[in-house]
C-alpha cells in the first residue's frame, strides 16, 4: 500500500511541472488570440438588461442619490415609505425634515447620521431611529459608497 502511494506521489511530481507554467502564463494574460470581438449581428438588442423600475435620482447638487422603493398604506391610517440613499465616498447629503419617525439601516459602507443629537456612527450594519420633523444629514467617511435604507412612517 505504501509503495503504491509513493509511486502515485512520484508520478504526480513528474506530471505537475509541465502543467504549472501553462497555468501561470494564462493568468498573466498571455493569450494566443487577443483580437477585437466581432460586432453583434444586425437586429440584436443593444443591451439585455431590464429597465430599473425605481431608478436613483440625484439629490440636487449634493454627492448622493435617492429612490423610493415602496410607498403604501400602513396601520391606523398611516403611510409607510421605504427609501434608499447612496452617498458618494467622502461625500455628504442633507435631507429635508422627515414627515414622520424613521428607522435608518446601514446597507453598505460606513459614515455618520446626524438627525438631532448626538450623531450616530454607521458601521457594521447599524440601525438607528430618528424622530419626526428633524432634518437628516448623512456623511460618508469611507472609500466605498454609503448605502442607507430608511423606513418611514407618516401619520395622516
Amino acid at each position: 500500500m505504501r509503495a503504491a502511494l509513493s509511486l502515485i506521489l512520484v508520478a504526480g511530481c513528474l506530471v505537475a511541472p509541465p502543467i504549472v507554467p501553462n497555468v501561470a502564463r494564462a493568468q498573466d494574460g498571455a493569450h494566443s488570440d487577443s483580437r477585437v470581438l466581432p460586432p453583434p449581428p444586425s437586429g440584436a438588442p443593444e443591451y439585455a438588461a431590464a429597465r430599473i423600475a425605481t431608478p436613483f435620482e440625484r439629490i440636487g447638487s449634493q454627492a448622493g442619490s435617492m429612490r423610493t422603493i415602496f410607498r403604501g398604506p400602513g396601520p391606523d391610517g398611516t403611510t409607510v415609505e421605504i427609501r434608499e440613499i447612496i452617498v458618494a465616498p467622502h461625500g455628504s447629503v442633507r435631507l429635508d425634515p422627515l414627515p414622520g419617525p424613521a428607522l435608518i439601516d446601514l446597507r453598505a459602507g460606513e459614515g455618520r447620521a446626524l438627525g438631532g443629537s448626538p450623531a450616530v456612527d454607521l458601521t457594521g450594519g447599524a440601525s438607528t431611529a430618528l424622530a419626526a420633523g428633524l432634518p437628516l444629514e448623512l456623511s460618508n467617511s469611507g472609500e466605498v459608497p454609503l448605502v442607507i435604507r430608511i423606513r418611514l412612517v407618516e401619520g395622516r
